[in-house]
């Protein structure tokens, strides 16, 4: 389902165009960002670093391996580069888009950084509605 979310979130693109990285270079070839992982996706515009959790208890909380692992992405040279942040000072701003069904379904006009998470600096989550089907 994480791998699932993750594609869903990938309409981004469709809100932000060619501003947002998806675990991709410019060429099209995948490729790991930095030395850390594959990040999520990189909003190269506004500098951001996002990633996606299929963790729906976001809305109430959030899970300290999911802040370091952002961490970990934020002060990667491989990430800051392509992101072209070449200050080792500079605090980038990092967000997670999680599953909450009492958000708007689209990204059209919002701000990923939308709910700051205060016990960080620069952290901010961001709810997306899934989209329900029915079957019959």
């Amino acid at each position: 389902m994480s791998k699932l979310f993750e594609l869903y979130v990938y309409s981004l693109r469709e809100t932000y165009g060619t501003t947002i990285l998806y675990q991709l270079s410019d060429e099209g070839k995948r490729q790991t960002h930095g030395k850390y992982g594959d990040v999520d996706f990189l909003k190269t515009d506004e500098k951001l670093i996002i990633d996606t959790k299929y963790k729906p208890k976001y809305n109430e909380e959030y899970k300290i391996e999911d802040i370091r692992q952002l961490s970990g992405y934020a002060s990667d040279k491989g990430v800051l580069k392509k992101l072209g942040i070449n200050d080792d000072e500079r605090v980038v701003d990092c967000v997670i888009i999680y599953p909450d069904n009492n958000s708007n379904t689209n990204f059209d006009g919002r701000n990923l950084k939308e709910t700051e998470i205060k016990q960080f600096t620069k952290f901010y989550k961001c709810g997306i509605k899934l989209p329900i089907t029915r079957l019959g």
